[in-house]
């Protein structure tokens, strides 16, 4: 494992000072995500299990009422932090702003809100999974395949609501001139707002959409922390992963042909933004439980959890194969992102030339006009190429993303049970503390920079820059402040 290790951030460094430019994006996307989760599951894990310390609670009284009271009433203050923070953060762009303060400034701070708004929206995902979850374990949901399904619209339900009721409460505050915000900077507001509650319900719904599928694939319904009996169904599993890629595929297809519909219906953009989401990182669940089923089965001996060391060396493992096969993957897809624009060139070049001849001769003929506008044919197969190997870089860096994250959840939780000066709740709230105190900064300074492949907000001068194929399309912001 040592030496795993050890190739692992050799191949980081190679990757990220490869000469592509889009190599590097890719992989910078590939560790901020990781990094992003790591922050996320030290801080929600390291408070819940304080909290669940301090309440009295452990793992026999999970499924009672006030177990799962206690969970919703965690996931309800996530996310309000989730907003109270980008609301300081953006309250603070704007008193730069009024300043007069250079672009340097509005960069920062956009960095700050999109750092605050992407660590918030993981850490009340996790809760609405720790939420849900609990409830889905309930004997009324684990009787059968189906039943465990059931939670998932009672998920998207209750989320689809609290937005709601956030989105109002916001509007109404607004009105009342109580945010000290200003149109252009309500709007950065809400917008991160948006995009961080769509990865905080998509991060749920997965998960949960994923253990129905572990259900029916497996015969028994996982723990809350994904724990199941060794089972040899893994490529069910798998092939669900690929299929959801695929739709995750199909949708952004959608998305791009339709956009100009969809931008006239924000709801039902903002749905196909989260059915996205859904889609990737049920790709990235899937893929992960089924090389760990794979992985299980291939070791003799009885599987899973009976062992504690086998079971931190498996899940160290199963991390460091999906990170070497996320990397590769991302130099196929890069070449074959290359291949099409190069194709797509070339293709453009000649049209060019064939149009400039035949306004020359003034012969316009059938077979010109056909020149002068591209076959939808092929720009249909350039677009689904494009998005395809996009939707899978993403895929990959949510796999990657959450095969770390429970190496680290369970390699805290194994550390901490074994300290006895202190209770281990308490032990490993400090361990996140210092932990994230250490990494954070380090993301958010050098990390997150380079993963964003355009800075959103608006410079002093008017100009406009996209966002990175992470985040949604960016939409103009006023210049009204």
């Amino acid at each position: 494992m040592l030496i795993g290790g050890f190739a692992f951030v050799l191949a980081i460094f190679y990757l990220v000072n490869n000469p592509d430019p889009e190599i590097q994006m890719y992989s910078w996307q590939v560790i901020s995500s990781t990094v992003n989760i790591f922050c996320a599951v030290l801080t929600f894990a390291g408070v819940n299990r304080l909290v669940h310390h301090c309440m009295g609670l452990d793992h026999t009284t999970l499924k009672t009422p006030l177990a799962i009271a206690v969970d919703f009433a965690q996931m309800l203050s996530w996310v309000g932090a989730m907003r109270l923070v980008m609301w300081y953060v953006a309250r603070r762009a704007r008193v730069e702003r009024e300043r007069g303060e250079g672009r340097g400034r509005h960069m920062q701070h956009h960095l700050n809100i999109k750092c605050w708004g992407m660590l918030f929206a993981h850490i009340a995902g996790f809760a609405a999974i720790n939420c849900f979850g609990d409830l889905q374990q309930n004997s009324f949901f684990s009787q059968s395949p189906v039943h465990a399904f059931l939670i998932v619209p009672l998920t998207v339900t209750c989320l689809s609501v609290l937005f709601w009721c956030l989105d109002t409460i916001g509007h109404g505050l607004r009105r009342r001139r109580l945010l000290a915000l200003g149109r252009r900077f309500f709007e950065l507001w809400e917008e991160e707002a948006e995009e961080a509650e769509n990865d905080m319900m998509a991060l749920a719904i997965s998960f949960l959409v994923c253990q129905s599928l572990r259900f029916h694939t497996g015969g028994h319904l996982p723990d809350l922390e994904g724990e199941e009996p060794p089972h040899t169904s893994t490529g069910l599993l798998l092939l669900c992963s690929s299929a959801f890629a695929a739709v995750a595929v199909m949708f952004i297809l959608l998305m791009d042909l339709h956009h100009v519909a969809l931008t006239a219906a924000p709801t039902l953009m903002r749905a196909s933004e989260v059915v996205q989401l859904i889609c990737c990182m049920c790709c990235a669940w899937c893929s992960y439980y089924g090389m760990k089923r794979c992985f299980v089965s291939l070791r003799n001996g009885p599987g899973g959890g009976e062992d504690p060391v086998i079971e931190e060396v498996l899940r160290i493992a199963l991390a460091v194969s999906n990170s070497m096969v996320a990397f590769v993957l991302i130099f196929v897809l890069n070449a074959i992102v290359d291949r099409e624009k190069m194709f797509q060139a070339k293709s453009a070049e000649l049209k060019k030339n064939a149009t400039a001849h035949v306004e020359k001769d003034e012969a316009i003929d059938d077979s010109a006009k056909n020149l002068r506008s591209p076959k939808q044919g092929h720009e249909l197969q350039h677009r689904l190429v494009m998005q395809a190997a996009q939707t899978l870089i993403k895929a990959q860096a949510i796999l990657v993303g959450f095969s770390w994250e429970q190496a680290f959840d369970s390699s805290v939780g194994k550390t901490c049970e074994r300290i006895t000066v202190v209770a281990p709740a308490w032990a490993e709230m400090a361990f996140a503390v210092v932990m994230v105190a250490m990494v954070l900064p380090a993301w958010r300074l050098y990390i997150l920079p380079c993963a964003q492949e355009h800075p959103r907000l608006e410079d002093v001068d008017g100009s406009k820059a996209g966002s990175s194929m992470f985040s949604r399309q960016a939409t103009p912001l006023s210049t009204t402040g």
